[in-house]
């Protein structure tokens, strides 16, 4: 098995881990029928983009900069990623093949597969590093707004 194979697999049982873990907090605060800080800042900024979480608690600026973050790094990847799909459609034209909109998209998916820069694997972790960042940063500040004390 490949090895990006393997990363997206590891991703996919963490992500299904931790959502399975929002699901279960989520049904023992169901029964107050209202749902905590901490649950609404990590949800937003899990599920919804890296700084959602701070906004709905009320730290604007610190979800702005998560937002600005996440929205330049993901601009980054997508154009690192069209980059190469253009360098490998005019491969394609140039070697005088038919352009169709499958092939087209075979090679925009391909593009972002084989699109392994270091350009491009720093900007993913810089995303991913933001995005778990806050998430941790929501459930903080939600901790503090509930009343509890932050265990990190």
């Amino acid at each position: 098995m490949s090895n990006s194979k393997l990363e997206i697999q590891g991703f996919s049982l963490l992500l299904f881990v931790g959502l399975a873990s929002l699901i279960r907090e989520m049904y023992a605060h169901s029964r107050n029928k209202i749902m905590s800080n901490v649950m609404k800042g990590v949800l937003f900024s899990a599920l919804i983009f890296p700084g959602a979480g701070q906004i709905i608690l009320s730290k604007y600026r610190r979800g702005a900069l998560f937002f600005a973050i996440a929205f330049v790094t993901a601009i980054l990847c997508v154009t690192a990623i069209v980059r190469q799909a253009v360098v490998m459609l005019q491969d394609v034209v140039a070697a005088g093949e038919v352009t169709t909109i499958p092939k087209v998209m075979r090679i925009v998916a391909e593009a972002s597969t084989t699109a392994s820069t270091l350009f491009l694997k720093v900007a993913f972790l810089l995303m991913f590093v933001c995005w778990l960042t806050s998430v941790i940063d929501a459930w903080r500040i939600g901790k503090e707004l509930d009343g509890r004390p932050a265990d990190i």
